[in-house]
């Protein structure tokens, strides 16, 4: 290997798995590619070899824990992850470093960095540069000497998972935080890598699926106290959603201004919706209210705001609706520990494994507006106080800041198989989702033409999915790089 082929295949690389990213046929399942992982071991092997010359004696002792990720954001779940895993550990991280090789990069603001909780700490490298800055990583890489590296990179930061590669080489250990839970994603293939899964599901296709070992362990946020402020403070209901503008502008029957209208004549009230949206989705959300007869200030739009918990109690939140129309789950965790209620969503029976997995045992859900409406309709204050305390108790049960603690206080994570009965809300749920992987998979081969080769390739899918092969072998056709198996799970 030499620079200028490390160089290509890091492109390659990156591009392909950009392009799996936007791949909207492709099933919401966490997969995988073995050959990509395994160039990118290779390259990482390389780098480390190469670079020898410029670390410190390999004599010198591990320690500390280091955390990299790609970009960090001021809303959503995936920074708010690392602020968790960080306050977590036994010591505090010693480096938060980003590899920035992700276009939003471009507009990733100050206060992204302080909502990680390691403004000193962070590091940010030239990840337009994919093989100088892997360089560049590794060297500095080497002279930390972190005992533990967590990976918290976006599924197609191939630059993130070079460098961890070459940490391995040096004797880190590398645990990567599986929180692309309905995309491939780079690097999940590696060696001695140990996977933690952030739900039932996403575990439950890694050991089953992909055929890897992994601990669960769901999703956690800071512990914000019991709810101390009253429900139905405004006289009539005050439902809330939060959502980015990318989450929300979902393709989606309903669409969200026609749900936010129903939700409004169902209740007489007001609702908030938490985080950015677009101009043009304000404008649809103000001409549905027109078209029905609402007022403008029935509709409160918080772009931003310092934590979910401090906006359901400066509106006074009685319900939330969970983010529309695929979930939140984070958006979920931080609900239950406000002990504010929530509406779940899965219009189809087929999807409620995923979209149901995280809900607490109590709370209703609903599949169409009908449903919905009459939820609506029949919730009072007694209903919304049963409600919050079933949401609390799970949450201290099963997403309490304390069971991150415990978990990585331990020298061994535990194993799926240890942790899903215990975490899951429907244990025999997991099971028989297990062994219906186990029961449906199978292979198939199609080959197609590139160039003057033929490339074999190998899916392994659920049966109800093969017609998943057109649209991924058209991401595929024509890579120089190509691969023979692509594994979804």
């Amino acid at each position: 290997m030499n620079s200028s082929i490390a160089a290509e295949i890091l492109t390659k690389q990156t591009g392909l798995f950009a392009r799996l990213q936007r791949g909207e046929n492709l099933p919401p399942f966490p997969a995988g590619v073995r050959e990509a992982d395994r160039l990118l071991l290779q390259l990482g092997d390389w780098l480390w070899s190469t670079s020898g010359h410029d670390i410190d004696p390999a004599e010198k002792s591990l320690h500390g824990d280091c955390i990299l990720a790609t970009v960090l954001y001021d809303s959503g779940g995936h920074t708010a992850v690392i602020r968790d895993l960080a306050a977590a550990l036994p010591h505090p991280p010693i480096a938060l470093w980003l590899t920035m090789a992700h276009p939003s990069a471009l507009t990733m603001k100050r206060s992204s960095v302080a909502r990680a909780g390691m403004v000193g700490k962070t590091r940010f490298f030239p990840g337009h540069k994919a093989l100088g800055c892997a360089r560049q990583m590794v060297a500095a890489l080497a002279r930390l000497r972190p005992e533990r590296l967590f990976l918290l990179h976006h599924p197609e930061d191939c630059i993130a998972v070079v460098v961890a590669v070459a940490a391995r080489a040096m004797g880190t250990t590398i645990v990567l935080l599986h929180h692309a839970d309905r995309t491939p994603s780079v690097g999940i293939f590696l060696p001695d890598l140990t996977i933690v899964d952030l739900n039932s599901r996403c575990a439950a296709f890694t050991r089953n699926s992909l055929g890897l070992g992994s601990a669960l362990l769901p999703l956690s946020c800071p512990d914000p106290g019991k709810r101390d402020y009253p429900f139905l403070s405004d006289g009539s209901l005050i439902t809330a959603l939060s959502g980015s503008a990318k989450k929300v502008a979902a393709i989606a029957s309903p669409a969200y201004p026609d749900l936010v209208t129903s939700v409004l004549l169902s209740t007489g009230g007001r609702h908030v919706h938490i985080g950015p949206l677009p101009a043009g989705m304000l404008r649809n959300i103000s001409g549905a209210l027109q078209k029905k007869g609402l007022s403008a200030e029935s509709f409160v739009h918080v772009p931003k705001t310092t934590s979910l918990e401090a906006a359901f109690r400066l509106y006074s939140i009685d319900l939330m609706i969970n983010t529309y129309p695929r979930g939140g789950a984070k958006t979920a965790v931080e609900s239950m520990a406000s002990g504010v209620p929530m509406l779940w969503n899965s219009p189809d029976p087929g999807l409620d494994r995923m979209r149901l997995q995280m809900k607490y045992p109590q709370a209703p859900f609903w599949r169409n507006l009908d449903e919905l409406k009459q939820l609506l309709q029949g919730i009072d204050r007694e209903w919304l106080i049963q409600q919050s305390m079933a949401a609390r108790e799970w949450y201290e049960q099963k997403h309490h800041p304390k069971l991150w603690v415990d978990f990585f206080s331990m020298k061994q994570f535990p194993t799926t198989a240890e942790l899903i009965d215990n975490h899951h809300p429907e244990p025999e749920a997991a099971k028989e989702l297990a062994e219906e992987l186990r029961q449906r998979q199978s292979p198939i081969r199609r080959q197609w033409h590139s160039g003057h080769r033929f490339h074999a390739a190998e899916i392994t899918v659920e049966t109800a999915l093969w017609t998943l092969w057109p649209p991924l072998a058209s991401l595929l056709r024509g890579k120089p790089l190509g691969y023979r198996s692509i594994h979804i799970g």
